[in-house]
């Protein structure tokens, strides 16, 4: 007949192997939620690129004359993002922690705003949001404001001058 304090001993045992073994499944029941949790806000962020992307490409393929406004949701179940074009080529869009870069087909001009944006394509330039009529694009370059309008109120300004109309270069 074993003795009380083997008996003691193969209790503690057990409940430690017990213990461990709770610990290792909450563990690995933790990091599979996390896992989704990461790849739920990198979905977001490749959806709202998505959108954007769509209405650039869509713009990129139509002929001159093209023009239409669209808009991105101002938040994503609650929770602000930012969206970006840079180098006339990448759009990316940071929602949380997470980032999405996207290459775009055709280069771009201007940038892309949360909620309101206007789209059109001119003289076979894409412009998003900077969209200066050549009137306009003349007076900036008498005025010499051309940096100052592309830098502070409507980026890509001075792209669409210059690629549409030779203007602003």
């Amino acid at each position: 007949m074993p003795k009380k304090s083997q008996f003691s001993i193969e209790f503690a045992v057990l409940i430690a192997f017990m213990f461990l073994v709770f610990v290792a499944f909450t563990g690995v029941i933790t990091s599979k939620v996390v896992e989704s949790k990461e790849n739920e806000r990198l979905k977001i962020a490749e959806d709202i690129a998505t959108l954007a992307k769509n209405e650039i490409d869509l713009a990129g393929v139509t002929l001159d004359g093209y023009a239409r406004n669209f808009e991105l949701p101002v938040r994503v179940r609650g929770n602000s993002y930012t969206v970006q074009i840079i180098d006339n080529r990448e759009l990316v869009v940071r929602y949380l922690d997470k980032e999405h870069v996207s290459f775009l087909q055709e280069s771009i001009c201007g940038d892309i705003y949360i909620p309101n944006n206007e789209i059109d394509k001119k003289n076979g330039v894409v412009c998003a949001n900077s969209n200066l009529n050549q009137l306009q694009c003349q007076n900036a370059q008498s005025l010499s404001i051309c940096n100052d309008i592309d830098n502070q109120f409507l980026p890509g300004t001075k792209c669409c001058c210059c690629r549409r109309y030779g203007l602003c270069c």
